[in-house]
């Protein structure tokens, strides 16, 4: 095989809800054999109680017992797989569609993040484990699995031209991919009409119209004022990236069918250049979820905080196998100066009159800073002195402060993360008004209607 191709074929990713796995998981490769193969002996007594024919899993988990008690250096490896398994239980055990073709790319995309996707793969557990995860997208209690994932996803939506492309995407997908599994696993050799057949059945633009179709979407929302369209474009991002991927998982299963012919190589650099070409639109098309403009701002504060939602949560380990950079991660947990882009010598603090307390603009360099928490759900709490945060959208939409513990989703701070490095901030109760600065003597902070300009753009020092 000419170099070129085979590194250009190692390189292929396998598909979505990329998981960094490694992140998070202190000192895995200390982990003994005898660890790992207790781990997996009950992983397979779970999945026996799984609604679903997990016979393939179960064979290549107890492979993978062997095989690290044979070689501990791929104990780290192994684990990694092992983990993404047991972390997909719960999705099993619910037997709806939705969840269980989610679970298993939560499988597959460990596999490609460990073992650098399938070319990569050097164990023949783990290839027996892609092959056997693979396999119940053809199977016949997941026919629908493509069909489950748009109806999730239409649910509050109507959007009939593109509800049409799905329908005829969704026809296809499953009876291609099971004619293609079978035609991988068979033990005798492929003859060129099952490969004429098989590459005929698959196109390398499948799905593209319908991808289009949301891109259009997607980009027109994004710079979207209105609440309910910018709800509806970070959903139908998630819809997005779930259906770019299974768009790589036909291909991806392509290149294993081409792989085993041992021939073709030429054609399957063509579906390699494909996919990454797929790849590059998508990333291209949410890029700006990671580097925010003011014009953003509406549709961000759906997405962020990014562990707010399921939605947010599925989009951001998306956006690591399309590349994007993470967005700023800053802990928020600590004292900080929330400074003003537009009066940069100007920070939030806190007046007191008369029993009343309100946010304002201050410039005096020793004022106290401002408390920021994380909340369970994701949301900021802002507190000064002692004195939560919260903002009202009227005429007079000051930013009060209150000595209750729960100052309400009126003080359930999102923090919008923009290119420029500043914040845009808003709240959970009204996604779309945004704190600024005022422009008078005392400076007191109040909620603006969309973008505020320079004086809503907030620095933390």
């Amino acid at each position: 095989m000419d170099p070129r191709i085979s590194s250009r074929l190692r390189a292929l990713a396998l598909l979505v809800f990329v998981i960094s796995i490694t992140d998070g998981i202190p000192n895995r490769a200390k982990r003994s054999s005898s660890e790992i193969n207790a781990e997996i002996d009950g992983l397979i007594q779970q999945l026996t109680t799984v609604d679903a024919d997990t016979k393939g899993i179960q064979e290549t988990l107890t492979e993978l017992k062997t095989t690290v008690s044979a070689n501990p250096s791929r104990i780290s490896q192994v684990s990694a797989v092992v983990k993404s398994v047991g972390s997909s239980l719960a999705k099993f055990k619910t037997g709806d569609p939705y969840n269980i073709v989610s679970g298993c790319l939560d499988i597959l995309s460990s596999i490609a993040t460990t073992y650098n996707g399938p070319y990569g793969v050097g164990l023949g557990a783990v290839a027996s484990l892609l092959s056997s995860v693979i396999g119940l997208f053809a199977q016949d209690g997941f026919k629908n699995s493509l069909k489950s994932i748009v109806d999730e996803a239409f649910k509050r939506y109507r959007d009939e031209e593109l509800q049409g492309q799905l329908k005829g995407a969704s026809r296809t997908f499953n009876d291609v991919i099971g004619t293609l599994k079978n035609l991988t696993d068979k033990d005798t050799a492929v003859t060129d009409l099952e490969f004429s057949l098989a590459t005929s059945s698959v196109s390398v633009s499948q799905f593209s119209n319908m991808l289009g179709i949301i891109e259009s979407r997607i980009n027109t929302g994004s710079t979207t004022t209105d609440l309910a369209e910018a709800k509806r474009t970070v959903d139908f991002i998630f819809l997005y990236l779930e259906l770019a991927v299974m768009r790589e998982t036909l291909l991806t299963q392509l290149i294993l069918f081409t792989k085993k012919l041992g021939k073709f190589e030429n054609y399957a650099n063509g579906i390699s250049a494909s996919i990454d070409a797929n790849k590059q639109a998508v990333h291209d098309t949410i890029l700006f979820l990671h580097q925010m403009e003011p014009k953003n701002a509406v549709c961000g504060a759906y997405y962020y905080p990014v562990h707010h939602s399921d939605v947010s949560e599925g989009i951001f380990t998306f956006t690591r196998y399309f590349g994007l950079p993470d967005p700023p991660r800053n802990t928020f947990q600590g004292v900080y100066r929330v400074e003003n882009r537009y009066w940069p010598a100007w920070h939030i603090c806190k007046e007191s009159y008369m029993g009343n307390h309100m946010f304002r603009g201050c410039s005096y360099i020793k004022s106290a800073g401002v408390h920021i928490s994380a909340l369970d759900n994701g949301y900021l709490k802002l507190n000064l002195k002692g004195k939560n945060m919260y903002i009202t959208k009227h005429a007079q939409g000051w930013a009060w402060g209150t000595a209750d513990n729960d100052p309400g989703e009126q003080g359930y701070f999102i923090f919008v993360p923009l290119k420029s490095g500043y914040y845009m901030i808003s709240t959970k109760k009204w996604p779309n008004y945004f704190v600024y600065m005022e422009s008078s003597a005392s400076g007191y902070i109040r909620s603006w209607h969309n973008n505020p300009g320079l004086q809503g753009h907030w620095k933390l020092t």
